[in-house]
């Protein structure tokens, strides 16, 4: 049996070690509960986020609201129990823990984090036993899940099945455009203009509106720009798996 609270706490997903206090009610992590007929939805879209990040990071893709961030060492845990995109947070601050294989299972994830040699987070996250969704950031910090990961992810995608032909400067108002219509089917019309603006101009305002407009949208609904099948060639996934080795993201 796994111990969801505990490993919530390392994943940083769990909504009880952060309660609210009196005067605010959206302070807790976001999540969703799934349908057992959204679960292939969600495994195709975790692994085309996490595919989406891996290409950002080869087209030296930068994050933040200044896009000068380098993106963070990104990788894929999938078992039986859960399927996830989680963040390296310790290579940042010193690469000395940079590990040589990151985990790939949940329970490789639990021993790995209680050995304390690196600090992993989940960005996003299904437990499979639960038909829960969730990541890792409060409900009034969502505009940071979408600036530093989804929206990278995204143009990652795009670089990679335009052949280049979008511009990897893509905190520029053409490429904003190019995403926007790209994924203007997407759920609730999250992927607007409006919203692409003020998540690098006005977070607060773009924190609101996600209050009501969930971004897990983004990895259950049949529209979502995620909902694809990402297969590589033999030659290609030869390659991603070098590229893999070299970084420690072997799966």
């Amino acid at each position: 049996m796994v111990d969801w609270f505990a490993v919530r706490q390392l994943m940083l997903t769990s909504s009880d070690m952060f309660p609210s206090p009196p005067w605010e009610k959206h302070v807790n992590k976001m999540d969703a509960l799934i349908r057992c007929d959204q679960v292939q939805i969600v495994e195709r879209c975790l692994k085309a986020l996490h595919r989406g990040l891996q290409w950002a990071m080869e087209y030296d893709l930068r994050a933040g609201r200044l896009a000068q961030k380098k993106l963070g060492s990104y990788f894929l845990i999938e078992d039986e129990h859960m399927i996830g995109v989680f963040k390296d947070c310790s290579q940042v601050q010193c690469r000395k823990h940079y590990p040589t294989v990151y985990p790939k299972t949940l329970q490789e994830y639990i021993e790995h984090q209680a050995s304390g040699d690196s600090f992993i987070v989940a960005e996003v996250v299904f437990e499979k036993d639960n038909l829960r969704l969730a990541n890792r950031y409060e409900q009034r910090r969502q505009s940071q899940l979408l600036r530093d990961v989804i929206y990278p992810a995204l143009v990652g995608l795009m670089i990679h099945y335009s052949d280049g032909y979008l511009k990897t400067d893509w905190n520029d108002q053409k490429s904003l455009s190019l995403l926007c219509v790209r994924a203007r089917q997407a759920p609730g019309n999250l992927l607007n203009t409006s919203l692409l603006t003020d998540i690098f101009t006005d977070h607060q305002k773009s924190d609101a509106y996600l209050i009501e407009h969930s971004p897990l949208e983004l990895f259950y609904e049949t529209h979502s720009p995620f909902n694809i099948n990402i297969k590589l060639p033999e030659s290609e996934h030869l390659m991603e798996q070098g590229f893999q080795e070299s970084r420690g993201d072997v799966q």
